[in-house]
């Protein structure tokens, strides 16, 4: 199955787990802005690249530290951000996305989870100065669809 992933990262020898939490931050970019940090929970995050259970998860967020900014603001909060350099960023100042193979049955279903969580409409994603009623129903599912439904390619 193809994945969207910002073109920079392919260089990089990153597992299958890896590429799809790539895509989701990629996804995350496009929709809030290149200089956007996000904070996620760092369970969510482990979970993503298979470590829930590791007790020294900088094993295995260094090859991602190649390719993002990662700031451990606490135990239980990470923040991410995509980090290209300069040559890696188009004229209009958007990040360049490529589609990349993955093939571990994991990494398939948890890109299929987070494509699902994001396309539901119950999800938050407009939440600056909005009541919670205004954030759900097809305004941020066609959002929302439309990441997930360019970057999803099979091929038979």
């Amino acid at each position: 199955m193809k994945i969207a992933v910002p073109e920079y990262v392919v260089k990089h020898q990153l597992s299958d787990r890896e590429m799809v939490f790539l895509s989701f931050m990629l996804y995350l970019t496009k929709r809030e802005g290149r200089k956007t940090e996000f904070f996620f929970i760092s369970a969510d995050v482990k979970h993503i690249l298979g470590c829930l259970q590791a007790t020294n998860p900088e094993l295995y967020i260094g090859n991602l530290r190649k390719v993002l900014r990662i700031g451990i603001m606490s135990w239980d909060t990470w923040m991410c951000i995509l980090n290209p350099s300069k040559e890696e960023i188009a004229k209009n100042g958007a990040i360049m996305q490529t589609y990349y193979e993955i093939t571990d049955p994991e990494a398939i279903n948890i890109f299929h989870y987070l494509a699902g969580r994001c396309t539901d409409s119950e999800v938050l994603m407009d939440y600056d100065g909005l009541r919670e009623h205004e954030t759900r129903g097809a305004r941020t599912k066609r959002l929302m669809d439309g990441f997930f439904s360019q970057s999803i390619k099979n091929e038979a």
